[in-house]
């Protein structure tokens, strides 16, 4: 994208992610945004730079979006940022809405809790946490209280983004999160493209397929960014 757009990109990690220190939550949803406006308030103030667009992937695409609506409800006067961003992109994100009562749960914990073995789920229940090693051997803790947490996030906000526009991204071989998400933005965005991509997983793992994000992203960012 940096070549492709000719500008600068920046890459971050969310706390407890990656290279970032903290401590990893199944949800931290909150701490997550809080993340996303300290740097956009570095590269806007501190670096003194334009942001023409933001781009979030899966869990980080709450974040994104979020931060799409919030920047349209700030009174002009008191906004924190020098110059609202224009673009959002949101790659492989779940629409999720609250569960319908405290017991249940929406997709996205519903489909994790039916991955636990049966003592793992004991333990969840007893201790209200599980304990888990990737293939990686990465050794995490979910909690009961991350899994709630989650049950209760609500995309149906993205209906209030009104001064930028966003392009959604998804694979029609993704088995995270289903295709069918694409289209809950698509019909609940205002300023909304869609591109859904052949044969693409979660992680757009092909190189063709990240060339196509790259194609379709500089696009999309050429036509409804102005640079100043």
């Amino acid at each position: 994208l940096s070549k492709t757009l000719d500008c600068h990109t920046l890459r971050f990690d969310f706390t407890g992610n990656g290279h970032s220190g903290g401590e990893w939550s199944y949800s931290n949803y909150e701490a997550e945004y809080q993340d996303l406006t300290t740097v956009v308030r570095y590269v806007q103030h501190d670096m003194q730079c334009q942001i023409l667009g933001i781009l979030g992937h899966s869990k980080g695409v709450a974040s994104v979006l979020r931060f799409a609506w919030e920047q349209d409800m700030i009174h002009p006067s008191t906004i924190v940022y020098s110059k609202k961003v224009p673009c959002f992109v949101n790659l492989a994100g779940r629409f999720t809405v609250p569960s319908s009562s405290a017991t249940t749960t929406t997709e996205s914990s519903s489909s994790f809790v039916a991955l636990l073995s049966k003592d793992q789920r004991r333990q969840l229940e007893e201790e209200g946490k599980v304990h888990l090693t990737t293939r990686g051997r990465r050794k995490f803790v979910v909690t009961k209280d991350a899994l709630e947490e989650r049950s209760r996030q609500d995309m149906r906000s993205v209906s209030r983004i009104t001064s930028s526009s966003v392009l959604t991204i998804h694979g029609n071989k993704d088995e995270t999160v289903c295709v069918d998400n694409a289209f809950l933005f698509d019909a609940a965005i205002q300023n909304h493209e869609l591109c859904i991509i052949p044969e693409a997983n979660h992680n757009f793992s092909e190189s063709k397929h990240v060339e196509k994000i790259v194609e379709v992203i500089s696009d999309f960012i050429r036509r409804k960014s102005i640079r100043t």
